[in-house]
């Protein structure tokens, strides 16, 4: 039963995760999936430091507020 709950829990992230704007979603998988830092994703990007933060920040925080409709929604709830 925990791994049916942690793979419906993957997936609701994955979904907050593809939601995102192209730029932050792209932001978010370098940083935490490919483990650049924020300078590498700025060369890469070709984009400043700051821009990079910023879209980290307000990534994390529309995954964040769609985990807590999630959670709130009752689904993952037996």
């Amino acid at each position: 039963m925990a791994l049916a709950m942690d793979a419906v829990l993957h997936s609701a992230i994955r979904e907050a995760i593809q939601s995102l704007p192209d730029d932050q979603k792209r932001t978010l998988i370098l940083r935490y999936f490919s483990g650049m830092t924020v300078l590498e994703i700025a060369g890469v990007m070709q984009c400043p430091e700051g821009t990079v933060k910023s879209r980290l920040f307000h990534g994390l925080r529309r995954i964040r507020q769609q985990m807590a409709a999630y959670e709130t929604s009752g689904a993952d709830a037996s």
